[in-house]
C-alpha cells in the first residue's frame, strides 16, 4: 500500500490505534491518551468491526475531543487499519497504540524528547510493562541505559539484534511520516500476524537515524482473552514462519551474521508455539514440519539446538 501524504494541518504527532472488541478496557486506554503532559497530537482511532460497544464509546471521546478522529472498516485485521491511519495522518511523526493498553502520562512528551532532541527518523523504546488485573512487571527488550543515538543501521544492530533475537513490536516503534512516504514503508496485508515485526524490520532496512530511550515506558495488557495472541492458528504459525524465513535470508545474501542469528533465534521461539496444544496432537506435528523446513535457521547460530529437549519437557509435564 502507497501513503499519501496528508494535505491537512500538520500536529506534530499522530497516534495510529485500532480496535476491535476492546469494550471492556477502551476507556482506560483512551483516558491515558487524554491525560497526557503533551498535547500537541492527534488520535485516530480505527475500527476494525467491532460487535461490542467499542464503537459507541469512541463516538462519545470522538464527540468530546476535537484531536480524536474516528474511522471504521469491515473487519480485516491490523495491518490494514493501521494503513488507513498512517493514510489519515498529518503529523511530523507517527506512533502506535493498542485500544486494550495505555500509557502513562509523560509517555508522549518523553518520546517527542527523544526524537527531536536528537532529530531521529526513528525512536525506538523498549520499556515495557506486562501486566493483567493482578500483576504486573517492567521488563526492557532492550538493555540500554538512558539515551543513545546511532547514526546507522550498523550501529543500531549491535544492540537491537542479540543472542535473546529482536524486539518486533509496533507500539515500542516512532517514526516520522516523511519518512515513511518517502520510503514506501507500510504495513503488509496480507499477513495476519507478525505485520508488526516485517514493518519494523522494513523502517530499519531504510538505514534510519535512531534514537533508542528507557525513559518512553509502554503498559501492555497480557490477560485479554479476545487478543489475536491467545488464540492458537496454524495459519498465524505459518505466516510469522514466512516473515522470519524472509528476513532471515535477506540477512544472508547482505552477509549480516548477527541479524541472522537474531532471526533465528525468533524463529526457534516459533517452536514453542505447538506446546500450547495438547502434546499428542495433529497440530504438534503439523508445526514441527513447517518449522524444520528451514533446518537453515533452525541450526543458525546454535548448531547443538535438539528439539527433542522441549518434546522431553511437554511429555513430561503431561504425565504429571
Amino acid at each position: 500500500m502507497s501513503i499519501i501524504p496528508s494535505d491537512n494541518k500538520e500536529c506534530c504527532i499522530s497516534i495510529i490505534m485500532p480496535t476491535y472488541n476492546v469494550e471492556q478496557y477502551l476507556r482506560q486506554c483512551l483516558d491515558s491518551v487524554i491525560g497526557q503532559t503533551f498535547t500537541d497530537y492527534e488520535l485516530i482511532i480505527i475500527d476494525d468491526g467491532s460487535s461490542d460497544g467499542t464503537v459507541s464509546i469512541i463516538t462519545e471521546y470522538e464527540e468530546r475531543y476535537p484531536n480524536i478522529h474516528f474511522y471504521s472498516q469491515q473487519h480485516g485485521r491490523q495491518a490494514k487499519a493501521r494503513n488507513l491511519g498512517i493514510s489519515k495522518a498529518r503529523g511530523k511523526y507517527i506512533t502506535f497504540l493498542d485500544g486494550d493498553d495505555y500509557w502513562p502520562e509523560d509517555h508522549l512528551e518523553e518520546l517527542i524528547k527523544a526524537l527531536t532532541g536528537s532529530d531521529s527518523d526513528v525512536c525506538l523504546a523498549y520499556t515495557v510493562n506486562t501486566f493483567t488485573s493482578k500483576k504486573s512487571a517492567e521488563f526492557r527488550f532492550i538493555d540500554i541505559e538512558g539515551e543513545k543515538t546511532f547514526p546507522d543501521i550498523d550501529e543500531l544492530e549491535k544492540v537491537f539484534f542479540s543472542d535473546k533475537g529482536f524486539p518486533g513490536g509496533v507500539c515500542n516503534i516512532s517514526v516520522k511520516r516523511d519518512f515513511l512516504i518517502s520510503n514506501n514503508v507500510s504495513f503488509d496485508e496480507s499477513l495476519s500476524t507478525a505485520e508488526d515485526s516485517n514493518f519494523t524490520l522494513s523502517i530499519l532496512s531504510h538505514n534510519p537515524k535512531s534514537v533508542l530511550t528507557d525513559k518512553v515506558k509502554y503498559y501492555y495488557r497480557q490477560d485479554n482473552i479476545a487478543s489475536t495472541n491467545h488464540h492458537f492458528d496454524i495459519a498465524k504459525i505459518k505466516c510469522y514462519k514466512h516473515v522470519m524465513s524472509k528476513w532471515f535470508d535477506i540477512y544472508k545474501a547482505q552477509g549480516r551474521e548477527k541479524a541472522m542469528k537474531a532471526v533465528a533465534v525468533s524463529y526457534r521461539q516459533l517452536i514453542g508455539t505447538w506446546m500450547a496444544v495438547p502434546f499428542f496432537s495433529k497440530e504438534n506435528i503439523t508445526v514441527l514440519k513447517l518449522v524444520f523446513e528451514r533446518k537453515d535457521i533452525v541450526n543458525c547460530g546454535d548448531e547443538k539446538f535438539n528439539p527433542y529437549r522441549l518434546m522431553y519437557r511437554k511429555l513430561k509435564d503431561c504425565i504429571r
